[in-house]
């Protein structure tokens, strides 16, 4: 195959009956060859027939914002294999720059030909992942919605104009139900007006594994309403974490699982052991990848021109508890500037306590651990955990806090430092994270290993909330990042209230947090 600019056409050589009878405008030379006009359409065919096609994107702009001088080798190319497949899946680990890789392909497409795309997504990322991403990278360019909120304000939202419209995993079965028997599906409500939706030809599912799970109502109603559109794009870095059946999930939204039943695919790449016992048989996880083709995957350690550090924000939301528990606080220093009383001390104080609820407990006057639900923000944290390969780190300035969490990252291998835990045992938990399979997950307050250790097994950080100390965020990002590294790294920020997302700005510009309620008060937040 080779390619003739100035015409933009894909000349193969022979005479290819196939190509002739499916590519619009192809036609014989001199009966030694076949020219093929080199549109989007053409090459999708051609690619799908199983013939070598040019990177589709040659004359794309990359529209992006400021702060990014170049896109990565790994984008452009996700970007160009998600052109040319309108049904796939991407596989790369986190921090490979898939979200902006995806835009700019359904950009690409959606300039050809108008329509709006639907994007499934964690909560925590509709708008400081997603929604940051097509505001900061396309301005004016493209729209996004966010759909979320109560069934009446989803169906609003659906109703505006956009090019992009954004909501959670769950929100795709907002309406739905299934009968008495749990064997028909019956999509009402919202769920029914987005199937309807028609202009809607694009699906893009963010971390995919949501839906491993073909059983559930949430996977159902995926099938029958997210994963019809034209094109439909999964992504996850984490296809098969548990068995190579976990494909079975993803590749029947792709495809039906080419119409095997999840018996058959059970059967065929796993061994029954006992009553209730499966081993996977030999090559099955390659099965398992075979079965979610067309795919692309990059892991980190390819990524060689990806930034060495990156920051992410995830938004969660705040329970009941807690938005109850802020509202009195912020009641309490409202009243205290009424008073003229406000110190650098109270400041301080109540700042600490609204980091506390946001975190899921309070502390009272004895030192005493109030426990507040969080559960949204404990789920935003397990997504993280679950969607990445390599290690991960995840820091909590509140002791008691990091006991809760202890207690709800079971169904991880997971080791805890505080302040309580002894140099030994620190010393082997530390070693062990380093140089052994497991832990998977290392717990801990972060003054407890801010200085001095090392801890580049792990490629990801996440802090389970801000702290008070600048100096202790700093160094604590640092365990991962320093000399031993192989991979680009990435911080993750769970935040839920504004207090918090402006203390996570100051933190990472080594600011102190003092005046912080004030800033925000006279702002009217």
């Amino acid at each position: 195959m080779w390619y003739e600019p100035e015409a933009n056409v894909v000349i193969y050589p022979d005479v290819q009956p196939s190509l002739l009878q499916r590519c619009t405008g192809a036609f014989p030379i001199d009966g030694h060859s076949t020219c093929v006009p080199a549109t989007l359409p053409n090459l999708q065919i051609a690619r799908a027939l199983g013939y070598q096609v040019i990177r589709p994107l040659t004359t794309y702009n990359w529209p992006r914002a400021p702060h990014i001088k170049n896109p990565f080798v790994a984008q452009t190319e996700t970007a160009n294999f998600l052109t040319l497949h309108p049904r796939a899946h991407v596989l790369s680990d986190m921090g490979t720059g898939k979200t902006l890789a995806s835009l700019w392909a359904a950009d690409a497409l959606m300039s050809q030909e108008k329509f709006s795309a639907l994007i499934v997504a964690p909560l925590s990322t509709l708008t400081t992942v997603w929604n940051d991403a097509v505001f900061q990278n396309f301005l004016s360019r493209r729209k996004l919605v966010i759909l979320h909120g109560t069934e009446e304000q989803r169906l609003k939202a659906l109703a505006t104009p956009a090019d992009f419209y954004c909501l959670n995993h769950d929100g795709v079965k907002v309406g739905a139900s299934l009968d008495g028997k749990r064997v028909k599906l019956r999509a009402g409500g919202f769920a029914d007006v987005l199937a309807r939706r028609h202009d809607i030809r694009m699906a893009i599912v963010d971390e995919a594994g949501a839906f491993r799970d073909h059983r559930s109502l949430r996977s159902r109603v995926c099938r029958a309403v997210v994963a019809n559109r034209d094109y439909y794009w999964a992504m996850t870095g984490t296809p098969m974490p548990n068995a190579p059946t976990d494909a079975y999930g993803l590749a029947w939204q792709l495809n039906g699982a080419n119409g095997e039943y999840f018996t058959a695919c059970r059967n065929r790449l796993m061994m029954q052991t006992g009553k209730w016992k499966w081993l996977p048989r030999q090559g099955s996880y390659e099965a398992g990848l075979r079965m979610l083709m067309p795919y692309i995957r990059y892991s980190i350690e390819d990524c060689q021109d990806l930034p060495e550090l990156t920051m992410q924000d995830r938004e969660v939301e705040l329970s009941a508890d807690q938005r109850k528990a802020l509202k009195e606080i912020k009641r309490e220093f409202l009243l205290e500037m009424e008073k003229g009383t406000v110190s650098a001390v109270n400041e301080a104080a109540l700042r600490s306590k609204m980091l506390q609820i946001c975190q899921g407990a309070v502390y009272d006057d004895k030192h005493a651990a109030h426990i507040l639900d969080c559960k949204p923000r404990i789920s935003a944290l397990k997504e993280l955990i679950e969607n990445e390969s390599a290690k991960t780190i995840v820091f909590c300035g509140f002791t008691s806090v990091v006991n809760r969490l202890n207690e709800a990252l079971t169904d991880y291998t997971h080791e805890v430092i505080t302040g309580a835990t002894t140099p030994k045992e620190r010393a082997r938990i530390i070693q062990a994270f380093q140089n052994e399979r497991d832990p998977h997950v290392l717990l801990a307050h972060p003054e407890t290993i801010s200085h001095g250790q090392t801890l580049t097994a792990a490629a990801t950080t996440v802090w389970f909330g801000p702290i008070d100390k600048a100096d202790v965020y700093i160094q604590a990002n640092k365990r991962m990042h320093r000399p031993g590294q192989l991979r680009p790294c990435t911080v993750v920020n769970l935040a839920g209230s504004p207090v918090e997302r402006e203390a996570y700005k100051r933190l990472g510009t080594n600011q102190s947090l003092q005046g912080l309620m004030l800033k925000l008060a006279e702002m009217g937040i």
